[in-house]
């Protein structure tokens, strides 16, 4: 470095270098160092000029500024390499994508394409790139019409930057044929900037084909279902029409027949034809089952009834073998409860005819009582069936025939939520293995091969009662041993009715002495095409003391009603399946012409749409083929019955509003008289002093539930509920019944809601005792106390002018509805002035009513005037 440095200093030349010196300290440092040579005026070099800088920070950015652009090349090499590598990776997905992709820009140009839609539209990427997508697959509809590219929902899309899903749609092929697609679009941005969107889409031709083709074939399910269902009903028609006859004929054979041997045929006959009525419905009712038809009914029914009609069904089958038919209902039963009293009744006869079936010696034993819902139950010995949850009682292994250690069922607390029913039929028959209890409900099996040929039957009923009790959301299981007998529980949850529609308000019956002369009175007008159904109609009501009008169609019926020469009919009994007019349309018309005359249908269908087109139809129920005496009975009179309510209840005007009420008891009667008149038609003397008793002993509950409900004493108020929920359901009062097992339940938790409620069961339990007070008068008068009367009527009239005030005070116009409900009452008791108060009412003046009002607080009201029940329009 020197060398050079004097080398060019000698030249006569600037030498310019740095050099790395130390300092005192030992810290090196650089200087940039400019040496001139300084010459004389004769040329010669005598000194030198230095300028040195210390150039060390420069030094060290300078090797900083190197460091950083060696890193830079380096990082550009490698985010070069990772945007290849990216680039390969979106091409090998644009190409391997099974979707078809394209972009576009923001005016709908393709900027990329990929092979998998090249293929599905049959154009070359060359083809596209370049294009407008929507002029080239999206210009017109699946119909062929053209596709504006502002009505393209892809473009639209497009234009405002959002994402778009369409499940279905058409794309139009290079070779001019469209597909269905489904595409969803998403826009595409660059720094905040929309330059475009990327559309996905698939060919959906195989779905489209599998959905066609699942259509069809449901509907080719539908349509062999529905014939599957018209075969059904053609087939019961077909085997209960002749069934009809035969059963009808043994019916009357046995009645009027005189001597022992000739009844025994009848009878036999009748058993007979009974027990292929059985085999058919079991049949039927399974079928449907399979189908998916057969649907619950749900309603209010009384578990004591059901219990009782099951019993009665058997008894006397029972009887012929010489066993002992025990029923035991608990105490502990609900009044009503909610379900399918039809099934429910199916399910416990199939069980009780099975065991009067297997059991030859000794006693068959039905008991059903309110119990718990057990998650552990287990038994020893033959294990039930279907334990999943299992109620279990005390009772039930008491009185089981079986030895403890076959039917030892463990019990434990479970919350009353978990309330249900439980049913056990139990016998002291063959009994069966824990093989032979396995098999017990599969369809079409029976315990053994031989019990087919010995004892009969379709091995139907068991499998039909589990299904009906697995669609009312219970169980059913069997405990047996073999030589002893068997033992079935069925366990369905405990619903308590609400808001069950049941039948209309009836006015009380009297007595039914004459059981033979039941329909004393009544015109029955009867369409029936079928001479021998015609026969047995006429044969079997004839000693039951009504008149019959027979017609062969459903257009001679309408000319029977709509004529004036021809009687007044108090009911139609109507086939559906009739020549000329069938039953639906001839029904339909009477209705029309006369809405209150009841028609009851006759069908052999055991389909309930039949019953559902009945009820369409303007009748207000049916009765299955064959015929049956006592059912045909019932009905004709509860029908008829409804018809004297539906012409005299413009006449009998209610006592008091009915208070807004739960939807639990909205619909319900306010007593049903028909059911109170047929529960005690052998012991006439006794309902009317039930009847006054409950006169005697309620007439202070009115005021004892209010004094109650306001000083808040909820015991107290807890107890008078529950003494009214007994009585209300000894006099078949369901809607009173339900409001004071609501109130008594409120009560009890001390709910707020029992307050409300005691009042509207206080108006309610005066509206029936003045029904109870004005029906009984009529019908027997010497019976009534008229002191009771007297008392009854008082405070209704008392209660209803302060309700009348109350509304008046506040300018309420619900006092209007409430004069014009009570209209009668009021006038019958206060006469003139009572026309004066409706008219101040009428137009509104509240306060000159409210001054009429009170003026009748001061007149005694004591007097009383029974309503006599007006006479039918016939």
């Amino acid at each position: 470095m020197y060398d050079e440095l004097w080398a060019t200093l000698k030249a006569g030349e600037v030498w310019r270098g740095e050099f790395h010196n130390r300092r005192k300290d030992g810290s090196e440092y650089v200087e940039l160092a400019i040496i001139s040579p300084v010459r004389q005026p004769d040329g010669q070099i005598t000194h030198y000029l230095a300028v040195k800088e210390d150039i060390t920070s420069h030094k060290q950015v300078e090797e900083e500024l190197k460091h950083y652009r060696l890193h830079l090349e380096e990082l550009v090499e490698t985010r070069t390499a990772e945007l290849k590598s990216t680039e390969e990776r979106s091409r090998l997905i644009l190409e391997s994508s099974a979707d078809g992709l394209y972009g576009e820009d923001v005016n709908g140009v393709a900027t990329f394409i990929n092979p998998a839609a090249c293929a599905m539209i049959g154009y070359t990427a060359e083809q596209v790139l370049g294009q407008c997508m929507h002029d080239l697959i999206h210009h017109r509809h699946a119909d062929g019409s053209p596709y504006s590219k502002e009505d393209c929902p892809i473009q639209r899309a497009l234009l405002h930057g959002e994402v778009l899903r369409q499940d279905e749609d058409v794309f139009w092929h290079a070779d001019g044929h469209s597909f269905p697609v489904s595409y969803s679009s998403h826009p595409m941005y660059r720094n905040g900037e929309l330059i475009g969107a990327v559309v996905s889409f698939f060919d959906i031709s195989v779905q489209k084909q599998t959905e066609a083709a699942r259509e069809a074939a449901l509907a080719e399910a539908e349509r062999l279902a529905r014939l599957k269902s018209e075969f059904l009903a053609n087939m019961s028609h077909e085997i209960r029409t002749p069934l009809n006859a035969v059963l009808g004929f043994a019916q009357i054979g046995v009645r009027q027949s005189e001597g022992r041997k000739s009844q025994d045929f009848f009878r036999r006959i009748l058993d007979s034809g009974q027990l292929l009525l059985g085999v058919v419905n079991d049949i039927l009712d399974f079928s449907k089952m399979e189908a998916g038809k057969l649907n619950l009914e749900q309603g209010s029914l009384d578990v004591r009834e059901v219990i009782e009609h099951a019993a009665d069904q058997l008894r006397e089958r029972a009887l012929d073998k010489g066993l002992e038919l025990r029923v035991e209902i608990s105490p502990n039963l609900p009044a009503t409860c909610q379900g399918d009293a039809l099934r429910l009744t199916q399910v416990l006869g199939n069980l009780l005819s099975n065991a009067i079936k297997f059991t030859e010696h000794g006693s068959v034993r039905l008991a059903v009582e309110s119990c718990r819902l057990m998650e552990n139950c287990q038994s020893t010995g033959n294990q039930p069936l279907n334990a999943d949850k299992r109620s279990v009682s005390q009772s039930m292994i008491e009185n089981c025939p079986l030895k403890p250690d076959h039917c030892q069922l463990i019990t434990e607390h479970c919350p009353p939520t978990d309330n249900c029913l439980l049913f056990t039929v139990t016998d002291s028959g063959i009994g069966m293995t824990e093989q032979q209890v396995s098999r017990l409900f599969r369809p079409f099996e029976q315990a053994d091969g031989s019990i087919t040929r010995r004892f009969g039957g379709t091995g139907l009923g068991l499998a039909i009662s589990k299904r009906l009790v697995d669609m009312m959301g219970g169980t059913i299981t069997a405990t047996s041993q073999l030589g002893q007998g068997t033992c079935f529980a069925v366990q369905i949850p405990l619903c308590n009715a609400k808001g069950v529609i049941t039948d209309a308000k009836v006015p009380f019956a009297p007595p039914l002495l004459d059981v033979r002369q039941r329909l004393h009175g009544l015109v029955i007008l009867v369409a029936e095409d079928n001479s021998v159904n015609r026969l047995v109609l006429k044969e079997l009501l004839r000693d039951e003391g009504c008149r019959l009008v027979q017609v062969e169609n459903g257009l001679q019926a309408v000319e029977q009603v709509t004529s004036n020469t021809t009687p007044a009919f108090d009911l139609v009994l109507m086939d559906v399946q009739m020549p000329v007019m069938d039953g639906f349309e001839a029904a339909r018309l009477i209705h029309a012409y006369r809405p209150t005359l009841p028609i009851v249908g006759l069908t052999a269908h055991a389909l309930p749409s039949e019953r559902r087109q009945c009820l369409n139809a303007g009748m207000i129920d049916h009765v299955a083929k064959p015929v049956e005496l006592e059912t045909l009975v019932e009905v004709i009179l509860k029908c008829a019955t409804l018809s004297l309510t539906a012409t005299t209840a413009a006449d009998v005007p209610p006592l008091l509003p009915e208070s807004p009420t739960d939807e639990q008891y909205h619909d319900a009667p306010l007593m049903d008289w028909t059911a109170l008149a047929l529960r005690y038609q052998t012991r006439p003397a006794f309902l009317p002093k039930l009847l006054e008793s409950v006169l005697v002993g309620c007439v202070t509950y009115p005021d004892d539930l209010r004094h109650a409900a306001s000083r808040g004493e909820m015991t107290r108020l807890a107890f008078l509920a529950h003494t009214l929920k007994g009585t209300a359901g000894n006099l078949f009062a369901k809607r009173l019944q339900t409001l004071a097992a609501s109130t008594e339940y409120n009560a009890r938790a001390e709910l707020p809601e029992a307050t409300r409620q005691a009042f509207q069961l206080a108006n309610l339990l005066e509206t029936l005792l003045r029904d109870i007070t004005d029906r009984l008068v009529v019908l027997t008068p010497p019976t009534i106390n008229p002191s009771v009367v007297i008392d009854i009527e008082s405070k209704v009239i008392a209660a209803l002018i302060d309700q009348l005030e109350a509304l008046l005070m506040i300018d309420d116009t619900a006092v209007n509805t409430l004069f014009e409900e009570n209209e009668a009452l009021l006038l019958r008791t206060f006469g003139e002035q009572a026309r004066q108060l409706n008219r101040q009412i009428e137009r509104f003046d509240y306060q000159a009513a409210l001054n009429t009002l009170r003026t009748f607080k001061t007149r005694e009201f004591a007097t009383f005037s029974p309503i006599p029940p007006a006479s039918s329009d016939d």
